[in-house]
C-alpha cells in the first residue's frame, strides 16, 4: 500500500506534477475518466458529406436532423454490463438511438480482457459496421481495437481513455477533482470547525494519467481551502476491500479531536472510506465529497450517510448525446474536434432531486 502524510504546502501546489512525473504507471481496470483538452481532428469515415451547417451544434443536443436521410449501424465494446457507470451510459446509447431513429447499436463486452476487447473489434468488422464506440478502461485495449478498425476503414468515438487519432468524449478530471475538494473543504470552512484537520485521499495512480490528474485536482481543491490541513494519500487499486483496509490504517493515527475531509477516486472508494470512519467510532467527525454521484449506486451513499457534503456529478447517462452525434459526423467525413468536454456538476447531499428527480432514497 502507497502510503504518504505531509502537511498543506503554503507556497504553491506541487502535487500534480510530482505524481505526473512517476514513470511506467501500470494501468489496472476501473472506471475513472479522462480529463480535458481541446483539439481539431476526426476526418472520419465512409460516406460522403453533410448539407448540415455547423454539425457542432449538435453534439450534446442530438437531433434527426444529422442523421442525413440515411440508416447506421454502430458497434459499441463495453468494460462491463454490470458496472453502475456502464449501466447508465448504455441506457445512454439506447435512448438516444431511440430519438434519433436512425441508429442501430450493437454492444460487446471485453470483461477487462485487451485481447478480448480486439476479438470484439475483429467482429465489427465482420458485422460490416459504419462506426464503433470505445469504452476501455485499459489503456493496453485501445491500440489493437483501432489498428483493427482503421485497417478496415472504419472510425470511432472512444471514452475513458483516448484512442490515437480517433474522437473523444470524456470529462474534465483534474477540473471535477478541483470542485469536489473545494466543495468538501468550503463545507468544512462553513461548519466553523477548530482544532486539527486531517484528508484522507483515496487514490488510483495506477490507473495512469487520468486518475491522477482527477485526485490531485481535489488535493489542489482542499489544499488551497483548508489552512493547516494534514494530508493522508494512499493508493486503492480501485479495490473497495483494500480502500477499507487502508483508511483503518490511517484513522488509527489520526488524533481524537481531528476533523476528518474523505475523497477517493471513485464512489465506491470514498464510500469504503466512510466505513471505515464509522468503524472507527470517527464519523460524527467526518466530512466526506465524493465523485461520481452515479445513480443509483453513488446517490444512496449520498442520502444514506450524513456525513456526506455531495459528490461530484458525472451524469453518464447524459454521454452518448456527445458519442452518437461526434461519431455520425465521423462517419459522413464532417471535420470536428479531436475532444468534446461533457459537463459535470457537484450534486449536494440535500438536493439529489433537483437533479435526479425520480430518486427514491433507501434509508
Amino acid at each position: 500500500m502507497k502510503l504518504t502524510q505531509r502537511s498543506a504546502n503554503p507556497s504553491g501546489f506541487d502535487a500534480r506534477y510530482r505524481r505526473l512525473a512517476l514513470p511506467g504507471v501500470a494501468v489496472i481496470a476501473m472506471l475513472v475518466l479522462s480529463g480535458c483538452s481541446a483539439g481539431t481532428g476526426g476526418d472520419g469515415g465512409s460516406s460522403g458529406g453533410s448539407n448540415i451547417d455547423n454539425f457542432e451544434q449538435y453534439i450534446g443536443n442530438p437531433d434527426p436532423a444529422i442523421c442525413g436521410g440515411r440508416e447506421y449501424t454502430f458497434g459499441y465494446n463495453t468494460f462491463s454490463d454490470t458496472e453502475e457507470f456502464a449501466v447508465n451510459l448504455w441506457d445512454g446509447i439506447q435512448r438516444v438511438a431511440d430519438e434519433l431513429g436512425c441508429v442501430t447499436v450493437t454492444k460487446l463486452s471485453d470483461n477487462i480482457d485487451p485481447a478480448l476487447a480486439v476479438q470484439n473489434a475483429q467482429t465489427f468488422v465482420q458485422q460490416g459496421v459504419d462506426g464503433a464506440l470505445l469504452f476501455n478502461v485499459l489503456e493496453a485495449a485501445g491500440p489493437g481495437q483501432v489498428q483493427v478498425l482503421k485497417a478496415a476503414g472504419i472510425p470511432a468515438v472512444t471514452i475513458v481513455v483516448r484512442a490515437e487519432g480517433e474522437t473523444f468524449v470524456t470529462n474534465d478530471d483534474l477540473k471535477d477533482g478541483l470542485s469536489a475538494g473545494r466543495e468538501l473543504g468550503q463545507a468544512y470552512l462553513d461548519r466553523g470547525l477548530d482544532g486539527p484537520v486531517h484528508a484522507i485521499i483515496g487514490l488510483f495512480d495506477n490507473q495512469g494519467a487520468t486518475g491522477i490528474a482527477r485526485m490531485d485536482g481535489a488535493l489542489q481543491g482542499l489544499e488551497e481551502t483548508v489552512p493547516g490541513l494534514v494530508v493522508h494519500e494512499f493508493e486503492t487499486n480501485a479495490d473497495p476491500i483494500a480502500a477499507q483496509s487502508g483508511a483503518a490504517a490511517i484513522l488509527a493515527t489520526i488524533p481524537a479531536d481531528a476533523t476528518i475531509l474523505i475523497t477517493g477516486i471513485n464512489d465506491g472508494i470514498a464510500n469504503a472510506i466512510v466505513q471505515a470512519a464509522k468503524q472507527a467510532n470517527a464519523s460524527d467527525r467526518t466530512m466526506v465529497a465524493a465523485i461520481g454521484a452515479v445513480n443509483p449506486g453513488g446517490l444512496q451513499f449520498m442520502c444514506q450517510n450524513s456525513e456526506y457534503v455531495g459528490a461530484q456529478g458525472f451524469f453518464p447517462e447524459r454521454w452518448a448525446e456527445y458519442m452518437i452525434p461526434a461519431l455520425i459526423a465521423r462517419v459522413q467525413g464532417i471535420s470536428i474536434a479531436e475532444k468534446y468536454v461533457v459537463p459535470t456538476e457537484f450534486i449536494r447531499a440535500s438536493a439529489i432531486g433537483d437533479f435526479y428527480p425520480d430518486f427514491k432514497c433507501n434509508k
